[in-house]
């Protein structure tokens, strides 16, 4: 059932939270049945960010987007405001600003501008290698 999904990947969340030591990340994979992965990134203060990815999405993106998170949930909480709040348990009230990042993040290329950069250099070299091919074949 829904609940029970949502029950296990808090559950899962929690877990590869409350393991990653401060200031490094992770991707771990919960549930070895689902092709899922849960990233971590915990920052040396304490704030942790956690985000689910199926095994396609480059790690590197998903850590790059958690830096923008934490970037916009740090501008939102001044003062180490989130650390009374983080104390009493999950802090699940996303902004706006945080729930829109996660929407743009759905395309990795958009969380990682290498990523894309690197795409339409492929996409490039595959037209330039099809221009050569044709040129020579003129010839």
């Amino acid at each position: 059932t829904k609940n029970r999904v949502s029950e296990s990947m808090q559950f899962g969340f929690r877990t590869v939270g409350a393991r990653t030591a401060l200031g490094s990340r992770q991707s771990v994979r919960v549930d070895k049945d689902t092709g899922f992965l849960v990233h971590a990134h915990a920052r040396t203060d304490g704030l942790c960010c956690l985000a689910i990815t199926d095994e396609e999405y480059p790690s590197e993106a998903i850590f790059v987007g958690m830096a923008e998170v934490f970037r916009a949930f740090l501008s939102e909480n001044k003062n180490n405001e989130w650390r009374d709040s983080a104390k009493q348990g999950d802090h699940k009230d996303a902004s706006k600003a945080i729930k829109a990042l996660f929407t743009r993040f759905q395309d990795p290329k958009e969380a990682d501008k290498a990523l894309k950069i690197k795409e339409e250099i492929k996409n490039i070299k595959g037209i330039m290698a099809k221009n050569i091919e044709q040129l020579l074949e003129r010839e």
